[in-house]
């Protein structure tokens, strides 16, 4: 499967810095052994997550263009030798390809019918691995950067519990990007922005992002502008 991916905001994106950093921290406990990272995209969170400890790591993207991309950063070594990428969707794999984690950041929004991806996930899941997923959180700051983007929703932490399944546990929910919360919920009420500008980026990294890694902290990541889902996959034998 392929598409041509419309979006500008992972250019602008990619030079949160500290944002990449703080996740990074947050999600690495939970990416382990060999990886398959959904919707690479550019490699921008492929640069922060991959090291020479893991396995292999599979760079997914049905965008023609950024698989392409994603291939170049391999070839020129600014991605680890343990890389690789393919041009498609995780549908796209033989089932005997699995993984010991499978890797959605920022990507399962944008996947209409989430349910039947987290059964695909689960199917190139090793038994004990983990789906860690980073995505958009709360519909009640849902705005038209959200709909500009190709979001079909933001996530709750009740929509944790619908993504689980019998052969998956739910390990992990919690909520970043505190500060950053109430400068999405100014653009629902006010800014009204679709896409944000390049400052708009530089000002939140610079300056909201070490706010909300204290008030996270102080807060116990009880909300968030995003939110990290993790499951872990039962042992063959033990759903339940």
């Amino acid at each position: 499967m392929q598409f041509s991916y419309m979006g500008t905001e992972l250019e602008v994106f990619a030079k949160a810095t500290n944002w990449k950093n703080y996740v990074s921290k947050k999600l690495r406990p939970y990416v382990t052994g060999s990886v398959i990272e959904v919707g690479a995209g550019l490699g921008s969170s492929t640069k922060y997550l991959c090291d020479r400890t893991h396995v292999r790591w599979l760079c997914l993207d049905p965008d023609a263009n950024h698989s392409s991309h994603l291939k170049s950063l391999i070839a020129a070594g600014k991605l680890p030798p343990c890389c690789e990428a393919r041009c498609g969707v995780l549908a796209d794999l033989d089932r005997s390809d699995v993984a010991d984690t499978i890797l959605y950041v920022d990507v399962l929004e944008h996947i209409q019918d989430d349910e039947a991806e987290m059964l695909i996930a689960a199917a190139h899941l090793a038994p004990g691995g983990h789906i860690v997923v980073l995505a958009p959180a709360f519909n009640s700051i849902s705005s038209p950067l959200d709909k500009a983007v190709g979001h079909y929703r933001r996530y709750e932490r009740d929509d944790a519990t619908r993504l689980s399944s019998q052969s998956l546990s739910l390990q992990a929910t919690f909520f970043l990007d505190s500060a950053g919360f109430f400068a999405s919920a100014s653009n629902r009420l006010i800014l009204r922005k679709s896409l944000p500008s390049a400052r708009d980026i530089k000002i939140w990294d610079k300056l909201i992002v070490p706010v909300s890694i204290l008030t996270d902290k102080i807060l116990g990541s009880l909300f968030g502008r995003s939110i990290v889902m993790v499951w872990r996959k039962n042992p063959v034998g033990n759903y339940g």
